[in-house]
């Protein structure tokens, strides 16, 4: 019963943690977000491969589930984690920081693919928002805290790691500093309250033997094989099967890091060429919005609000693409109020904003391909060129919407219900 007891609180925090941590998230207004930025977080580097060391923390929160022995301890411990993650849930929803502006591009990173796809996967799953305090290292700190106060050489070790996590929060640009020690005092405060007057009942033995070191380390090591198991099949190929140049695809795609991204699949050969009425030509919006490196962000801006478009390829006075600018991109690195008016991005142009490095598509690739390149690099557009790279349209997630519901009967639904 023991057993089940802590698998139930376990859950239980997770599902509060997590759920009230995205709902935040998906629920505040990027526009009214703040930003703690100082000088010294932009001394701080970016550390690629410090992706692996951040996502031990979804690990480390777990070890008193293995190391702390004691019933009642256990129980104490719950209650600290529910005060911490409540703490937090009501910093993020009333003072909401956003840290977009610490997140660098990662078209063109020269790194491993594993390190590039996790530094992916972080970013598009962990929105840049709900940073101050950091629920992430609060939830480390807290846990070596729990492992202290069960053994003090336990403490010790959890703290080491905790000291790793709280480097790679910032070298991977996922908060700021300021975030990591709010993360880290939130954590002492409520040790000091709950955890640290804590008295052990007489007859309970606090903490576990070494063998649960053993069970921790097995489960630290079993989700980063899961995790390179995933990559695997993510980009479908192992090992040994290095990815074809890009001639293998019957679409012209300017890609950033060709170890990231496989460019031919192992059934390339077997499909059939697309038909006419396949083609990207036929799904994109053609003469999209364009503006030239030289155009002011808060024009551009208002633009995009005003015809209610998301991304704006950058072109040349000839029209050939130089890069890609998006709404979300451009509202983070807008000045600390996050305010999104004329004076949010004071002189700056499109041009020191945008993305040098963009995927493209031609108009007569097969619209199947180019919605398959987007799963897998998780692009939510790509703009058409022609053979000297003039931007002739735009792909979006927007287009393959309309190619779902087209030539579908309306219906009457009440499963659909807008939120005002």
């Amino acid at each position: 019963m023991a057993h089940l007891e802590r698998i139930a609180i376990a859950v239980g925090l997770l599902a509060y943690g997590f759920g009230g941590y995205f709902w935040i998230a998906r629920s505040v207004d990027p526009t009214t977000t703040v930003s703690l930025a100082t000088p010294w977080d932009a001394r701080i580097p970016f550390v690629p491969a410090s992706i692996f060391a951040y996502a031990s923390v979804y690990v480390l929160i777990a070890l008193p589930i293995f190391v702390v022995e004691s019933r009642a301890l256990f129980r104490r411990a719950a209650w600290a984690y529910a005060t911490m993650v409540t703490v937090c849930l009501l910093c993020f929803r009333f003072f909401p920081v956003s840290g977009a502006e610490l997140r660098p591009a990662l078209d063109g990173l020269k790194t491993s693919p594993f390190v590039l796809w996790g530094l992916r996967l972080n970013y598009a799953l962990d929105p840049p928002l709900n940073l101050f305090p950091s629920l992430h290292l609060a939830g480390a700190s807290l846990a070596a805290l729990t492992a202290w106060k069960a053994r003090r050489g336990y403490g010790l070790v959890a703290f080491a790691a905790v000291g790793i996590v709280a480097v790679s929060v910032c070298t991977v640009k996922q908060h700021f500093w300021v975030d990591a020690v709010a993360g880290i005092g939130l954590a002492l405060a409520v040790y000091c309250v709950l955890l640290g007057p804590f008295r052990l009942p007489p007859g309970e033995r606090a903490a576990r033997g070494g063998r649960a070191w053993l069970a921790f380390a097995a489960l630290l090591l079993g989700s980063y094989g899961l995790l390179y198991a995933i990559f695997l099949r993510d980009v479908g190929r192992g090992p040994e099967r290095r990815p074809a140049g890009p001639a293998a695809f019957n679409f012209r795609l300017r890609l950033v890091d060709e170890e990231a991204v496989p460019h031919e699949r192992p059934d390339m050969e077997d499909r059939q060429p697309c038909q006419r009425s396949d083609r990207v030509a036929d799904l994109m919006t053609p003469k999209p919005m364009v503006a030239t490196p030289d155009a002011p962000v808060a024009e551009v801006f208002g633009m995009m609000n005003e015809r209610r478009i998301r991304h704006v390829p950058i072109v040349d006075d000839e029209g050939e693409l130089q890069g890609l600018v998006s709404r979300w991109y451009l509202l983070g690195h807008s000045n600390r109020g996050g305010h999104a008016g004329n004076a949010a991005w004071g002189d700056a142009t499109v041009g020191e904003l945008m993305s040098e490095t963009v995927d493209t598509v031609s108009a007569d690739c097969c619209a199947a391909e180019a919605a398959r390149h987007m799963l897998r690099t998780k692009r939510s557009s790509l703009p058409v060129v022609d053979a000297k790279r003039r931007v002739i349209g735009i792909l979006t997630e927007a287009d393959f919407l309309r190619l779902a519901v087209r030539g579908k009967p309306s219906c009457t639904c009440e499963g659909v219900q807008g939120s005002g």
